[in-house]
């Protein structure tokens, strides 16, 4: 059986969940994750994307303002805050 409290695995199923286009599900599991380790910006980063995907632009590109307050070189948020600029 699967291990749910399994850092790798919980990724894993929010990453291929966001793959396959199930928002909710993904955004279930990166928001596990975030609450086991709320300084993992790779996964505060999944859950923006989540928000972008279900619509709430605003709500994503304000989780990626507060990444990019923490670190202001984080890539992965730069490139959507841009991507979203104009939303």
């Amino acid at each position: 059986a699967l291990d749910n409290s399994f850092y790798t695995s919980a990724f894993m199923l929010g990453s291929l969940n966001m793959h396959e286009k199930n928002l909710e599900e993904s955004l279930l599991w990166f928001e596990y994750l975030q609450v086991l380790n709320p300084d993992d910006l790779n996964v505060v980063n999944n859950i923006a994307a989540c928000h972008a995907g279900l619509g709430d632009i605003s709500r994503a590109k304000a989780i990626w303002s507060s990444i990019l307050a923490k670190d202001p070189n984080y890539e992965l948020a730069k490139k959507n805050m841009d991507r979203y600029q104009n939303q």
